[in-house]
């Protein structure tokens, strides 16, 4: 029992350094060195772990840790820099290679890192029949200070229609990977396509200030193709499936 005991304080010591040194790791959404400051892009700091986090996280699950990187990649000092250099569309691009590189090249599990990574919300509500009040559960581990300093780097104007507010469209980065997630793992069109519907009707049915629209839907359409080519073209972009030009209706789809 006394043995029991200590590895119970153990572990339990171990999570507490593991989030601290996660949060200490945190990179903040400072504007990337200029070029007097850097001798060259590889000099700025991509987000990777220190060997002591490496340590610190080497007993969690790989996809874990690699939505941790693909995070904290989000709010690195290169990507910022990228994403300046680049423009906020070829940025996506820099996502789906980031995550690639992280899961040594597996598409799906790439897919799937980069759907949680670029997501914007701390907390879901979500309604429970019979309940009056919604739950809510955190979907992030991330501090408060390291949440909104990657979704400030999101990119949100990739589209030609973006709204030019600060968030833009953001939160259609989630609907794109998400989809393609689907779509590559599936490899059906139609059942991608049920899928999609049934998690919108969801959203709109049970997260609390959830809803599906037309925007969502065209995300979702070219999250779809894009997961559907990469079988056949490895070299496939999300930039070149975000320009995909869709015609949306309340009831189908049309190109």
């Amino acid at each position: 029992m006394i043995l029991k005991g200590h590895s119970i304080l153990l572990v339990a010591c171990l999570l507490l350094v593991v989030q601290r040194g996660l949060a200490q790791g945190e990179a903040p959404a400072a504007e990337p060195r200029s070029l007097e400051q850097r001798e060259t892009e590889n000099d700025l700091d991509d987000g990777d772990f220190g060997f002591a986090q490496k340590v610190l996280v080497s007993l969690f699950p790989g996809g874990v840790k690699s939505t941790w990187l693909l995070k904290r990649y989000l709010r690195s000092e290169k990507f910022i820099y990228l994403k300046k250099k680049l423009g906020d569309l070829r940025a996506v691009d820099e996502i789906y290679k980031r995550a690639l590189a992280i899961t040594n090249g597996d598409v799906s599990q790439a897919l799937f890192i980069a759907t949680f990574a670029t997501m914007e919300h701390r907390n879901v509500g979500v309604r429970i029949p019979l309940l009056h009040t919604p739950i809510h559960f955190p979907i992030t581990t991330e501090s408060r200070e390291g949440f909104e300093s990657r979704i400030v780097n999101l990119p949100s104007h990739f589209y030609a229609d973006s709204p030019r507010n600060e968030a833009g469209d953001r939160d259609k980065l989630q609907h794109f990977f998400g989809s393609a997630f689907l779509a590559y793992s599936f490899r059906l069109r139609p059942l991608a396509h049920f899928i999609g519907e049934f998690v919108e009707w969801g959203e709109e049915k049970f997260i609390v200030d959830g809803g599906s629209d037309l925007r969502d839907l065209r995300a979702n359409q070219q999250g779809i193709e894009f997961g559907l080519s990469i079988g056949d073209r490895f070299d496939a972009k999300p930039s070149q499936y975000l320009q995909l030009q869709l015609v949306l209706t309340n009831s189908r789809t049309d190109w």
